[in-house]
């Protein structure tokens, strides 16, 4: 280094290369003076213990005020108007479908389409979707379908995922409204409501 002179340009001046470094040098011992200064202050230990006591407090308060704010919107609100069998009466009950996509579900399709067929609704429709199910849930499908005319039934060869199979049966669907459950869902009979 002593062979050249390596010159750096901060503003208008320059400065030689040993000038910056005393710069970095004195800048770097005033940050330690600084932070020494810091870590000696009165109320540190003060300050530490209000931010733990912070971080181990808030959480629990607004747990709190969480299930207060629960329980009087429940006495307010939900108590008065929760009786299933005086549901408001709508002025008007526009079609509904109902969307089921299932996979390998014989087990449970069978008990699902039976709850969707009691809904307390006057005007809809079901369509089971089979995701390329390896079972006999195909069958079971289609002999509901048999016995209801509220149930229609798409097959899908392959197995697509839910995704696709609640866009297939959404693009056959005769209604705008759509409810969306799974195979093994069992549906509140006022739920559509």
């Amino acid at each position: 280094m002593a062979d050249f002179d390596l010159l750096v340009h901060a503003g208008h001046q320059t400065l030689p290369w040993e000038a910056l470094l005393d710069d970095a040098q004195y800048w770097l011992h005033e940050a330690v003076r600084g932070y020494n200064h810091l870590a000696r202050w009165k109320y540190w230990d003060d300050l530490t213990d209000l931010a733990a006591r912070f971080i181990f407090y808030y959480p629990l308060l607004m747990a709190y005020v969480w299930m207060i704010g629960a329980i009087i919107y429940y006495l307010r609100w939900e108590r008065r108007n929760n009786d299933p069998e005086n549901l408001p009466a709508l002025p008007h009950y526009p079609p509904v479908s109902i969307l089921v996509p299932c996979h390998n579900e014989a087990d449970n399709v069978r008990e699902t389409v039976e709850f969707l067929l009691k809904q307390k609704y006057p005007d809809f429709e079901i369509i089971a979707i089979n995701d390329g199910s390896k079972d006999n849930t195909l069958e079971i499908l289609l002999e509901l379908a048999d016995i209801h005319p509220q149930l229609r039934v798409v097959n899908l060869a392959t197995n697509q995922g839910k995704a696709m199979g609640l866009r297939t049966a959404a693009l056959l669907a005769k209604n705008e409204y759509l409810v969306c459950i799974d195979g093994d869902t069992l549906l509140g009979l006022e739920a559509v409501t």
